[in-house]
């Protein structure tokens, strides 16, 4: 709250009184060991997160968008030998390859991110 605002909060009405106002001691918060302080993961095992997988990009006008129809062929920008990402909620969290379970497109991880290497893929 700034000074005018606080002034004009605890100004009495109708009087030329000015306010008393008086700092606040609040009690110095104990350091904690990082380690300790963080949450326990196991509170959030249930919260579902998008994930995809990205098997490439490519760029084109809208008027070869326009003549894509039954049977075209869109090239991407990966070769077949190259990992996919695996992306959850926009970020990459691994990489890997492309195989078959049953008959289903699966995903064998070759790769997992780094903290310090994932970042938010642009969409």
């Amino acid at each position: 709250m700034s000074e005018i605002e606080t002034s004009a909060k605890f100004t009495p009405t109708g009087s030329d009184e000015q306010p008393s106002a008086f700092p606040v001691d609040y009690p110095t918060r104990p350091s904690v060991d990082a380690a300790s302080s963080r949450l326990p993961l196991k509170m959030f095992h249930d919260v579902q997160v998008h994930v995809s997988v990205e098997l490439g990009r490519t760029r084109m006008t809208i008027h070869e968008l326009l003549q894509l129809g039954e049977g075209s062929v869109i090239e991407l920008d990966r070769n077949v030998s190259e990992a996919v990402d695996i992306i959850a909620q926009g970020v990459r969290i691994a990489r890997g390859e492309v195989c078959i379970v049953e008959d289903h497109y699966a995903v064998r991880l070759t790769e997992i991110e780094s903290e310090s290497n994932t970042s938010v893929l642009d969409s």
